[in-house]
């Protein structure tokens, strides 16, 4: 029977630690691990006898595994929604919304098949790189999908309730569900703002994920109470009592309700003027961008270099296949460089990694590869890379082109 040796010394032509204060990029870098672990990272010279078998991964670049802070795999058999009939217009987010409820309970598509599909979709993150996924579902069966596979799942259960009809429905919900299972709010129009603060509360020291200024229909709605979601809202039953339009941006919004702060993750994130930028900032907010969704849907851009230049440090999110034509982290960054090609391509690739990682309180845990960290991560190849300069704009352009296999 072969033993398994104790550790390895993986080559590369090319390591992205993603460390704050170490180099971006090692030039014929090396990772050793022992036991299962990275205990060293550095150039391969500074590793002349290290003990343990080689493994030469040739032009490859070793980097942290990628991680997905926003995505809704329960949605996945909705591939392709808002490309089924001429219902829909880029930015309509109240038309995109009512049309996935209305599909969702009239589809036929049954539980188990649900389940099968979305955990494709997961393999399908994986398969790109991706180890870790706050996902959000409505149903609590959902919480199934990441059962036994190698990427980790945060799961959320999201509670919506903003109509007359519903709210009650979401508290009783809210009171009901075990305090080991963690609940979140959909949005500041999509839930009661009482309910929003107990469910916030509730989360303490966890994750809270909300979408934020996804549309201009979403600030028009939480400002005013007015248009095409209040419209939505009233052929529905009309809106909970409860919340009550004070021409607020929805970042302040949620200030005024004490829930911003940096247990907060505000998804999105498209419409945000300087204002709302400077107290997402100073509350310690986490942001994440969701830049495949937000073209698909044709709700706008996200002011990364404004954000950034705040300090705020954004993770990337695919949403779902029901907003989204793939679930890739490679495609997420590809996009975002052509939204904003001012933006530093190693930023954009720390948004997939390092970034990521610390919104997801898994900083220490993924997203870098250092001493401690879990010998777990791909060897990326992309055609044409051997300028030392391009590394980082190769690989977050890249896209579809990208080649990996995983380390381990």
């Amino acid at each position: 029977m072969a033993i398994e040796p104790e550790g390895y010394l993986h080559l590369a032509r090319f390591v992205v630690p993603m460390v704050d204060g170490a180099p971006d990029l090692l030039v014929n870098g090396a990772v050793l691990t022992r036991h299962g672990r990275i205990v060293a990272v550095g150039p391969a010279a500074d590793f002349p006898d290290p003990g343990v078998p080689l493994i030469d991964h040739g032009e490859a670049v070793l980097l942290p595994p990628l991680v997905n802070c926003h995505c809704h795999l329960e949605l996945s058999h909705l591939a392709g929604l808002a490309e089924d009939g001429p219902w829909f217009r880029p930015g309509e987010m109240a038309a995109w919304i009512e049309n996935l409820l209305n599909t969702r309970g009239e589809d036929g598509t049954g539980v188990e098949e649900q389940l099968f599909v979305a955990r494709q979709a997961l393999a399908g993150l994986y398969a790109r790189g991706c180890i870790a996924v706050a996902d959000i579902g409505n149903e609590q069966v959902s919480a199934d999908i990441g059962a036994g596979f190698k990427v980790m799942v945060g799961f959320f259960r999201e509670v919506l309730g903003m109509t007359a009809a519903l709210a009650p429905r979401a508290r009783e919900l809210a009171a009901a569900v075990a305090a080991d299972i963690s609940l979140t709010a959909h949005s500041a129009y999509g839930t009661a703002p009482d309910l929003i603060q107990t469910l916030k509360q509730r989360a303490g020291e966890g994750l809270f994920s909300i979408h934020l200024s996804e549309s201009l229909e979403e600030l028009e709605f939480v400002a005013l109470g007015s248009g095409p979601l209040a419209g939505f809202m009233a052929r529905r039953g009309g809106v909970d009592p409860a919340f009550s339009p004070a021409g607020e941006s929805p970042p302040a919004f949620l200030d005024r309700l004490g829930v911003l702060d940096r247990n907060t993750l505000c998804v999105h994130c498209v419409h945000v003027n300087d204002d709302d930028i400077k107290l997402l900032a100073a509350r310690g907010a986490g942001v994440c961008l969701c830049p495949g969704s937000n073209r698909y849907l044709g709700v706008g851009t996200p002011p990364v270099a404004a954000m950034l230049a705040a300090g705020i440090r954004p993770g990337l999110g695919t949403d779902s296949l029901a907003s989204n034509d793939r679930l890739d982290l490679w495609q997420e960054m590809k996009i975002l460089a052509r939204m904003a090609p001012e933006v530093d391509p190693g930023d954009i690739l720390r948004m997939a990694t390092s970034w990521g990682s610390d919104i997801l309180g898994l900083g220490g845990d993924i997203g870098r590869l250092a001493p401690g960290f879990p010998a777990v991560f791909p060897a990326v190849r992309v055609p044409g890379i051997t300028d030392p300069d391009e590394v980082f704009s190769s690989l977050v352009r890249g896209g579809g082109e990208i080649e990996l296999e995983w380390v381990q």
